[in-house]
């Protein structure tokens, strides 16, 4: 149940899952949202889960499943962001990503 933008109530979890600020979620109901958790209440199988980003707004995540293994988000590399320096022994690359709602 979503309780607002960056609060989510979450029910069937794993009566062990430990699940600390900091850790990586990602919701997913037809779009991907990764977000990081900023604090978490409640035991056993029901946890209520603050994060952040939040929701974008008008978006529609009610039902949607959680992963707490291996969170995932479509990126696609930003045209014309690649720049490389350094010398040839010691080069660094740099780019720009942004989300992509394509598999």
């Amino acid at each position: 149940m979503i309780v607002n933008s960056g609060t989510v109530s979450t029910t069937g979890l794993a009566a062990g899952l430990i699940i600390s600020r900091g850790d990586y979620v990602t919701f997913f109901n037809g779009i991907h949202h990764l977000a990081q958790v900023t604090d978490t209440s409640g035991a056993g199988t029901t946890r209520t889960i603050e994060f952040e980003p939040p929701f974008p707004p008008g978006s529609a995540f009610t039902g949607a499943a959680v992963h707490f293994a291996n969170p995932s988000l479509y990126m696609r590399p930003v045209a014309g962001s690649f720049q490389k320096s350094g010398d040839i022994l010691f080069q660094q690359a740099s780019f720009e990503l942004i989300e992509t709602r394509l598999p």
